[in-house]
Order: structure tokens, then sequence, then C-alpha cells
């Protein structure tokens, strides 16, 4: 996929480039090992570890665009190498979403999509056949390159719909940013992952959030705690 990043903005929200107007983009990764040449590298922060770190490797395995928050850093690097493209974004995880979404031509678009939340849910991928082998880097809801290539999948496969599982974490990470569900629907809330989300009431409101990403909700309210 060519492009000239100036055009897609909307798509890809920088605020600062460093580097070639223009750019040849033939996959995306968050994992720099996974880079090959053309690689679009979106260096995601993880609660261990920062994706700005392995920078030089992702372009010494053929990146050809590197997407960040810091700038200092991003800039560092582009005084090294003048033919790579980096962009400097406010928050990396809504970029890699909405970005995700455009490099895959919208496919959630072409599908009826209904996402499901709640406690306790079901990992794995399935289409209308058969269990699907792709690669996860998560247990439940897929980071955004990898659901949307799925998508992607489901759209060449000729299927119509799909029902998928987002986890609370997955929507606090900002994996489903640009997907406007056709039905949502909470079926369950009990405590979890708190770990991650620190009280019952935050991981609540955070399960409130998936009804911003939706056209109808369904709620079950045969349990004792609803949202």
């Amino acid at each position: 996929m060519k492009m000239t990043f100036h055009n897609h903005k909307d798509c890809l929200p920088f605020q600062r480039l460093y580097g070639p107007l223009e750019g040849i983009v033939s996959s995306i990764s968050y994992d720099s090992r996974n880079a090959r040449k053309n690689t679009a590298f979106f260096c995601l922060r993880g609660t261990n570890c920062d994706g700005h770190l392995f920078i030089k490797e992702a372009i010494d395995n053929g990146a050809s665009l590197i997407v960040g928050e810091d700038e200092a850093i991003l800039r560092h690097f582009s005084y090294q190498y003048d033919h790579i493209t980096f962009l400097s974004v406010e928050d990396l995880k809504n970029a890699l979403s909405l970005f995700s979404s455009y490099f895959y031509r919208h496919a959630d678009q072409a599908l009826t999509t209904v996402g499901v939340t709640g406690t306790n849910g079901t990992a794995g991928i399935w289409d209308h056949e058969k269990e699907l082998n792709f690669t996860n880097t998560t247990h439940t809801t897929p980071e955004a390159p990898n659901l949307h290539e799925t998508f992607s999948h489901f759209v060449q496969k000729g299927l119509k719909a799909v029902s998928m599982e987002v986890t609370s974490i997955a929507i606090e990470q900002k994996r489903i940013d640009g997907i406007l569900f056709d039905i949502a629907v909470h079926t369950n809330l009990t405590p979890d992952h708190l770990d991650f989300h620190n009280s019952f009431e935050e991981y609540k409101k955070t399960k409130l959030k998936l009804f911003t990403h939706t056209k109808k909700a369904v709620v079950n309210l045969d349990i004792e705690e609803t949202l």
C-alpha cells in the first residue's frame, strides 16, 4: 500500500513527521521480531516493555515506517535513518486501531458485528467451518492489527456476520477504537481483572465504554450485578 502520509491523518493522526512524506506499507507489527520489508512498526508501551527500545531491530528487519509517542526518540533515529518515515502520535493505541482498520480496508464495516462483554469469556477464533490458527498475543480480544486481519479474512471467505468477545482490557487498551458494532451485548458482571482495573467500580466503568461503540445494546437484567 503506497501512502502519502499527510493525506491520511484521519487513519494515522500524527503530530510530527520526520523523513519521507510518502512510503509503502505492506504489513503492521507491534513486535519488532515480526517486522519485515515495508512494515509499519508501532512502538507499543506495555507494563514491562517499551516498544521504542526496539526501533533499531524493527528497522534492521525491514520496517519502513515507525510510529511512536516519544518524539525525542523518533527525531534521534530520524537523523540516522533518513530513508525511514517516523511519525509522532499523541495516542499510539488509538492510532494503531484506526490504522489497522484502514489497512484492512475497513473490513469490519462489511460485516454485521456483535460485540459481547461479560465475565469469564472464551478464547479462540472460529469461522463457519473450523477453528482458525491466527497468531494472537492475547488470550481473548486480539490486538487491533490481528483483529482487523481476522475481519478481512471473514470478508474474503464471504461471511456476513461476526460475534466476538470484547474484554474490559481490550476496551481500556483501545483495541476496538474505530469500530461501531451493530449490536453490543452485556451478559454479566462479577469481580474480575481487578489486578488491572484496581477496583470493581473502575472495571464496571470500562465495560460501559463498549456502549459508546454500538448502534444497539442488549443487556442481561437477569443477574444480581448489572451495569
